[in-house]
């Protein structure tokens, strides 16, 4: 529920209650006017009871009044506290949360480059290792169209060297 709401309900509970001692004090008026229409000798005495029990009244409301103001302003100063410590531990959580991916990037990066080198590694293992089996392959094959394109004879030498010079 929104804060805004709240307050407005606290209010309209305050309502409720001062409109209750309202209603209490109209009720003594009518009751004290009643009296003294009845009875007009006796007006100094009742007027003095009631004003005593109107003042009584009045001062319960007050006194309910302020403790929905002070009910009021601790849940203020308690809901201000939360949102305190909310905003700091959202704040703590967001800075964990980009520590940690600062840590996750540099592990990825590290990883990369291993993985760089290792295949750089092999591949030049793979090329060192079969480039002269290849060279002899390329060099056997190019002897063989030549001699059944040209029917004649080369040296193996001058493939060879042509080969090497390709790759």
């Amino acid at each position: 529920m929104d804060l805004v709401a709240l307050k407005f309900i606290a209010i309209g509970l305050a309502v409720f209650g001062m409109l209750g001692a309202g209603l209490g004090i109209a009720n003594i008026f009518s009751a004290m006017l009643n009296g003294i229409a009845r009875n007009p000798e006796s007006e100094d005495k009742i007027i003095s009871t009631r004003s005593k029990e109107v003042l009584g009244s009045f001062n319960s409301s007050v006194h309910l009044l302020r403790l929905t103001e002070e009910q009021i302003a601790k849940y203020n100063a308690a809901l201000n506290q939360a949102r305190i410590q909310a905003k700091k531990i959202i704040d703590d959580a967001l800075a964990q949360v980009e520590e940690m991916r600062a840590n996750v990037k540099n592990i990825l990066e590290e990883e990369d480059k291993k993985k760089s080198k290792l295949i750089e590694k092999k591949v030049a293992e793979f090329k060192s290792e079969y480039t002269d089996q290849l060279k002899q392959m390329a060099t056997s094959i190019a002897l063989i169209y030549y001699t059944k394109l040209t029917n004649s004879e080369i040296e193996e030498e001058f493939i060879a060297d042509l080969v090497s010079k390709e790759f």
